[in-house]
């Protein structure tokens, strides 16, 4: 799990982060991640009003919006399925939050909301507590409920 500054019309909210998944390839090391916010872009869009959710899913390169800023990592465990099936899976939750048409709301459905149901999804029952503070992780805020990453 990643960590940067959480925003609101393009200012860091002191105090606050966002989250987003990080999955890492044992074999080649290569990264993918999933984020959701109220934009695409890092800090996304003001979150205020009504907003639609956004979630992005890809590699952890210079194109994902969060690249670059992250000021913490948390590992919280490990998955056994496929690194294959993982990515698939946060591109399936991604996609469908996106087909949703959610709303954003600030402090509960939210990027650290996205991030702990991901987290659930991927087959984590337990969510550890939060490295650095992430209003809305663990929160019972589930963009999608009952999309689950099935392991062989």
């Amino acid at each position: 799990m990643g960590f940067t500054d959480a925003h609101s019309s393009g200012r860091a909210i002191p105090g606050a982060n966002h989250t987003f998944v990080m999955a890492v390839d044992p074999t080649t090391g290569a990264i993918y991640a999933s984020r959701g916010g109220p934009g695409s872009g890092a800090g996304g869009a003001p979150g205020i009003g009504p907003v639609t959710f956004v979630a992005n899913s890809g590699p952890y390169n210079a194109g994902f919006p969060d690249y670059g800023s992250v000021h913490g990592v948390q590992t919280v465990g490990y998955v056994n399925a496929p690194y294959s099936q993982v990515t698939s899976y946060m591109d399936a939750y991604a996609a469908a939050v996106n087909t949703s048409g959610i709303t954003y709301m600030g402090t509960s459905q939210n990027s650290n909301s996205f991030t702990g149901f991901l987290l659930a999804g991927l087959g984590f029952g337990t969510l550890p507590a939060t490295a650095m503070s992430a209003p809305g992780f663990g929160e019972d805020y589930k963009p999608i409920p009952n999309l689950m990453c099935t392991t062989p």
